[in-house]
């Protein structure tokens, strides 16, 4: 389905972003993953996708925390002058509490993290894309970003304005014929929300039609759906894979 491809990957060490990253190599793209340090356990899992499917994988030294490390690991990639297809913007963290309790020093990493280092490299890529007169661009996002919950403040705000940016860059790049989307997972059984098993079960789950937590590989297919061909038409869109998740 991607054969051939070039894709520019954050998070691929965990989560949902590693299953991405394989289901992506399984569908025979190359990716470049931006990782923050790529362990043994990484680096042995990029060889056998690429020994396993033919392509190629490189792990890019890039700290989200830092604009200058990610404009360095984004001119690395460019100075191998391939095309760059597709950008899946997957590195996040997460700090549960409420306004009042949140620290200024929490916030800072949060939308820097979630929010600033996404939108650099939106901004750099995208420059590169026009170039080639196309591509595509996912941020994967989150459900709560749709919420008001007042334990999960900072999360979630950071959430939402992507899902906002999302849309809005959306339509200043789309005369270039670059497609922008985003996949807001629900809770999805990762070690991220094994940290708050308690309060997923008590808040997030009465308001699922689907009680259970999402795979990481159900997300992993919505990505794939959105860089593909099939979505050719599908632009500005936030793609909600939650359970059926209802506010009331």
């Amino acid at each position: 389905m991607l054969r051939g491809k070039n894709v520019i990957l954050t998070g691929a060490t965990r989560g949902i972003g590693n299953v991405i990253l394989q289901l992506f190599a399984q569908n025979h793209a190359n990716l470049w993953c931006l990782v923050r340090r790529p362990d043994e356990r990484f680096l042995d899992q990029a060889e056998a996708l690429e020994s396993a499917h033919g392509i190629r994988i490189r792990a890019v030294t890039a700290d989200m925390e830092h604009a200058e490390s990610i404009r360095e690991a984004l001119h690395q990639i460019f100075a191998e002058k391939r095309p760059i297809d597709i950008l899946i913007n997957d590195a996040s963290v997460n700090a549960h509490g409420s306004f009042l309790t949140t620290s200024r020093s929490e916030l800072d990493r949060l939308f820097q993290v979630n929010c600033l280092s996404q939108l650099q490299i939106i901004q750099m890529v995208s420059r590169k894309m026009i170039l080639q007169k196309g591509g595509v661009i996912i941020n994967i996002t989150s459900a709560s970003g749709f919420e008001h919950n007042v334990g999960n403040f900072a999360y979630a705000g950071t959430k939402a304005l992507m899902n906002w940016a999302t849309q809005t860059i959306s339509r200043e790049l789309a005369p270039y014929h670059i497609r922008v989307n985003a996949v807001a997972p629900g809770v999805t059984d990762t070690d991220m929300n094994r940290a708050y098993e308690a309060e997923i079960a008590e808040n997030v789950m009465p308001s699922m039609n689907i009680q259970r937590k999402a795979e990481p590989m159900e997300i992993a297919e919505g990505v794939l759906f959105l860089a593909s061909e099939r979505a050719s038409f599908v632009s500005g869109q936030i793609l909600r894979i939650d359970g059926g998740r209802f506010r009331g």
